[in-house]
């Protein structure tokens, strides 16, 4: 077991050098489409690459149906502040229904303001709809509404498999109340080796086909160095980890 523990973490230091030196000669754009290329200057590059959501701390609710809690990012609008803003006088209860098969959809019991544009949801989606409507989406849709967030916890089907079938009854809190389990990547509530595949795939920033975004991870539970950041320091520990747990 030792000598796989050691090929393993020699593959992984290979990979990782290998990333490297295409980061160097790569070229890439920033978020206004200017190109630019590893040969640019250090303070250059570092002006670009800066990613806007690891500067503040990020917004997070919860989302109970029957027991069963999830929790959700909210985005980074007015709508989202006002939606914040209500569950911080309380806990808000919703009479769900079930529209078109790929939404649950209840009345807010007011108006809030509306950030509206034209999207395709993703299965975890929350969306506010003309203003007075809050709706959780476990499938796609295409339509002019408001993003307020996303439910972070594990894979579409489970999200869909939350919300139930038929006519849920769902309680929007304020506080997240999120339990750190380090190395459980996937947020499955056990750590093994699915966990290291999928944080490989966040880092190499891979479309996870059925939302198609990057593959989700739990950010919390991934950040095994707690510096705030999740990289491939993270992914050496959690593999490390594994390789250890493997021998005993």
């Amino acid at each position: 077991m030792k000598f796989l523990r050691c090929m393993l973490l020699v593959i992984l230091m290979l990979s990782m050098l290998f990333s490297a030196a295409a980061a160097e000669t790569a070229e890439d754009t920033d978020s206004e489409g200017n190109e630019f290329s590893g040969n640019a200057a250090k303070e250059e590059v570092s002006v670009l690459t800066v990613s806007p959501e690891l500067q503040k701390e990020k917004n997070m609710i919860s989302i109970t149906v029957e027991g069963k809690t999830m929790t959700a990012e909210l985005e980074e609008n007015a709508s989202a502040e006002a939606f914040l803003k209500l569950l911080q006088e309380g806990d808000l209860t919703i009479e769900m229904e079930d529209y078109g098969g790929f939404e649950k959809v209840g009345p807010l019991g007011s108006a809030i303001v509306r950030s509206d544009e034209r999207i395709t949801t993703v299965p975890g989606d929350l969306i506010l709809y003309q203003g007075d409507k809050v709706t959780i989406y476990y499938a796609e849709n295409t339509w002019t509404f408001t993003r307020l967030g996303h439910i972070t916890d594990a894979t579409a089907e489970n999200r869909k498999e939350f919300l139930g079938k038929g006519n849920p009854t769902v309680v929007f809190s304020a506080e997240a109340d999120e339990e750190i389990l380090p190395g459980d990547v996937n947020g499955d509530g056990t750590v093994d080796g699915r966990d290291s595949i999928r944080l490989m795939k966040y880092l190499a920033k891979e479309i996870d086909e059925e939302t198609g975004m990057v593959f989700e991870i739990r950010e919390k539970n991934a950040d095994l160095n707690q510096d705030e950041e999740v990289d491939e320091k993270d992914l050496m520990l959690l593999m490390n980890d594994l390789a250890e747990a493997g021998e005993r």
